[in-house]
């Protein structure tokens, strides 16, 4: 989230930045259509010098601000270029980080596997150990029966 506020801000800034630029463009617009109708009315010569020098002056003002305003944007359009890159370049680290993470969460799971397969095979050696077991204690306890008849056998 936080990273796209950083990406949208430049974007509004850019915006902000561009509706001053169109309305200072209208206000020299302006100013050259009053420039023209003081031509054409034929005003007094020295009303008509003062106010197209006091004209010459503000569009000379504002030539310098729209100067300003688009060596900012330029500025502004580099600053989103860089932040731009940075977040591709961050992007780029965290996609990479995330398939060693799958890899390494498929071999845990292929580890698992094998551990189940080991255990469910332990089981059933278990499983025969015990029969094994039981077969082993009856002939023991068959063998002893026998000794015993063998011994009493011997005996009479």
């Amino acid at each position: 989230m936080a990273g796209s506020t950083r990406l949208e801000d430049p974007w509004r800034r850019l915006d902000e930045q561009d509706r001053e630029l169109e309305g200072q463009q209208k206000d020299q617009q302006r100013d050259k259509e009053l420039r023209r109708c003081q031509s054409s009315t034929g005003g007094t010569l020295p009303d008509s010098r003062a106010a197209f020098q006091e004209l010459s002056q503000r569009l000379q003002d504002r030539e310098r601000e729209a100067e300003a305003l688009k060596a900012a944007l330029d500025r502004r359009d580099e600053e989103f270029k860089v932040l731009y890159e940075r977040g591709a370049a961050e992007a780029a680290a965290l996609r990479q980080k995330l398939q060693m993470r799958d890899e390494q969460v498929r071999a845990l799971g292929a580890t698992v596997e094998g551990l189940q397969y080991e255990q469910r095979c332990l089981g059933n050696v278990e499983e025969e150990l015990q029969s094994a077991l039981e077969a082993n204690r009856s002939l023991t306890d068959s063998l002893q029966q026998a000794v015993v008849e063998a011994d009493d056998l011997r005996l009479q």
